[in-house]
This record gives structure tokens, sequence and C-alpha cells, in this order.
């Protein structure tokens, strides 16, 4: 015999629901957090574009971060979906060093550093030379000063042109500056203080190139999200 049923349905009431026997519990949506590439976001998007209705959805840049986010049903309390991307700087290029002034090294230690990494550079000739020029950068340094018997003036002048006119203007390396980008040639220079004889690598070349890859890269993903709200911070 059939089971009979009797429901109160209040007016309005569009979904009716029943549920007996080994039906699974209710449970809201969770929302979904995801982080990745810059391209991220575009990525996901290709994929689910159903799940990101434009007029429910908005789109975040912080061009100093580097960061496009991609949120949907920005007005749900529900089963939001956040897609975050951040442009990563490559991790050859961090360990480099360039145009950071924490990271100084002495002579000796930056020709070690050169000589086990002088696949980044021109050539191997370029790497070694200056492998030998940096070994013997002190050993110059303190014959020349031995013979110096002056004041202390003229003691930190010789030091100063040592200084100057041991070291080459530049040379090129070439390493990615972006995960995900190939590899670009830039001039590095060798910056040595004359009072302790520690080294800094800088490169106004890298720092151009960098920003100009990094705004380029923000345009052409940003580029993806045609029809839907863009929020710049």
């Amino acid at each position: 015999m059939a089971k009979e049923l009797k429901f109160d349905v209040k007016e309005g009431t569009q979904i009716l629901e029943i549920r007996e026997g080994q039906a699974l519990p209710l449970h809201e949506l969770k929302s979904l957090i995801l982080a990745g590439s810059l391209q991220a976001p575009g990525d996901f998007l290709d994929v689910r574009k159903d799940q990101f209705p434009i007029d429910k959805s908005h789109v975040i840049v912080n061009e100093d971060a580097g960061t496009i986010t991609l949120n949907s049903y920005d007005r749900e309390d529900i089963g939001k979906i956040s897609v975050k991307g951040q442009l990563q700087v490559h991790p050859d290029f961090n360990r480099i060093g360039i145009n950071d002034s924490e990271n100084l090294r002495s002579t000796s230690d930056l020709a070690t550093w050169i000589k086990m990494n002088r696949t980044f550079f021109e050539s191997k000739i370029v790497a070694m030379n200056l492998v030998t020029i940096l070994r013997n950068f002190k050993a110059n340094i303190s014959k020349q000063l031995e013979s110096k018997t002056d004041d202390r003036a003229n003691y930190s002048t010789l030091r100063q042109q040592v200084v100057e006119s041991n070291i080459p203007e530049s040379f090129k390396i070439t390493v990615p500056l972006y995960v995900g980008l190939k590899p670009v040639t830039f001039d590095v220079e060798i910056v040595i203080d004359p009072d302790d004889l520690s080294c800094a690598l800088i490169s106004p070349d890298a720092a151009d190139k960098s920003k100009q890859l990094k705004e380029d890269m923000i345009n052409e993903q940003v580029a993806r999200f045609a029809g839907y709200v863009v929020i710049y911070q």
C-alpha cells in the first residue's frame, strides 16, 4: 500500500524537497579559494566560464603587487570562488641578487659564485676573466697600499682609484626575470665599496626590462576578462 504523505506548503514556496531513508545530510557549498601563477585566473575562467556570471563576478588587479584575483558571486554568502594569480620573480634572478642592497659579497665570494654560475654569462671566457680579476683584486690593492706611506687622505684616494680601475664597466647575464617567461639578456655592473671592498650587483637594464615585462603581462591577462568589472587597487 502506497504511503500517504501530507504537506503544509506556505504560499510563495518554489522548491519542495522530500528526503527519506539514507539520503545524505544537507550541507552548504563551501567557498573555493585558489592561488597560482598570473595566468591562473584567466585559465580557470576559460574552463569554467559558466561559474562566473558577468553580472555577479569581478576582477581585482594590484599592479604593484603583480596580482590578479577573479571572484564569483560577489553578493552571495556561500559557494563563492576566488582565484588569485601572482606574478612570480624567477628563482634564478633572485638567486643572483641583482639590485638587492642587502645582498653583499666579498670579492672572493663573488668570484666563487660567478665560477659556479657561469652558465648565466654570455660566455665562459667572460665569466672566468671576472673570476680572475676578483680573486686578484684584494692582493693588488694590498700591494699598492703597502708601498704608499702618505697620509690617510691619499691612502683613501688610492684605494678608490684601484677600485674604479680594476673592474669591467659591465658584463651581460641571460636569465628569466619571471616564472613562465623566456630568459632575457641584460647588462650588469659590479659596484665595490672602497671602504670594506664588499661587492654588489646592480642592473638598471634589468630594472627597466622587469618593469616593462610586468606591465605587459598584467595588461595581457586583464584583457582576458573583457566584459567583467575590473577594479584596480
